[in-house]
């Protein structure tokens, strides 16, 4: 999985006041859970904080209302959980739609409701992380509590036309050239688990991939190179087009070229 800290695309999102694009900062993730076949069961918001936090904000409740859009019409559970990075990671505040409160429950507690909607768990139990800022203890805890069979996706970004969600964007970089770069069949089962999630909800998924030079380092979005990923088409993934960055984030319909 990728966390990004900077990336090219947000900062030109960012810069131009383009808003029909949703995306989360570094210590926010919306992430997707699925079963051994990559059947989506479990869409969570995972928040990292310092300090208790008391109630919901406001940039919280923007994140669980998309994230709510998304699995509205589907048999897919969705959940909040934030976490105080300044504490060994033994409870979590959570909340799951039907709660009235946001309530503190044990990493054990979180551990079978993850069991209850579908997704398998290690049979050992949750241990105890200690805080370390450099890394993220609840990934750290999803790693080591998680089944085997369990895959995890991040939602990159999510593009909106009017108030509904039409797609949804996977962000790839690297420094391999444009005309070289496809996606990597190592990456196919986080694929086929967001295609999924996708054709439930009923919008498209996307791949767009941009040049990322590392020395000096330049996040190249110049152009991005697009494709399609629909786990339904033989081959999976079909190239679409090279776009400039202006025409990328315009409202143009990737189905008419």
């Amino acid at each position: 999985m990728s966390y990004y800290e900077s990336n090219g695309i947000y900062e030109y999102l960012e810069e131009n006041n383009i808003k029909n694009f949703f995306w989360t900062t570094s210590d926010k993730w919306i992430l997707v859970y699925g079963n051994e076949k990559q059947e989506p069961k479990v869409v969570s918001v995972v928040v990292k904080s310092s300090g208790n936090s008391e109630g919901v904000s406001q940039q919280e409740k923007n994140i669980i209302s998309v994230v709510k859009s998304i699995v509205k019409d589907t048999d897919i559970h969705m959940n909040f959980i934030r976490y105080d990075a300044d504490k060994p990671l033994e409870t979590v505040q959570y909340w799951e739609d039907g709660s009235a409160r946001l309530d503190t429950i044990t990493m054990d507690d979180l551990r079978n409701r993850y069991i209850h909607h579908g997704i398998k768990m290690n049979e050992n139990k949750t241990k105890k992380f200690i805080n370390d800022r450099s890394s993220s203890q609840y990934h750290e805890w999803q790693r080591d509590n998680m089944g085997s069979d369990v895959t995890v996706s991040d939602i990159d970004l999510i593009r909106f036309k009017g108030n509904e969600i039409k797609e949804i964007i996977e962000l790839k970089r690297s420094k391999i050239p444009l005309e070289k770069w496809n996606p990597y069949k190592a990456d196919f089962n986080n694929f086929i688990l967001l295609s999924k999630l996708a054709v439930k909800a009923g919008i498209d998924f996307y791949i767009a991939y941009n040049y990322r030079q590392e020395r000096p380092f330049l996040d190249d979005i110049s152009y991005i190179k697009l494709f399609e990923f629909d786990y339904r088409m033989k081959e999976y993934y079909k190239f679409i087009r090279y776009l400039p960055i202006e025409e990328f984030v315009s409202d143009f319909d990737p189905s008419l070229n």
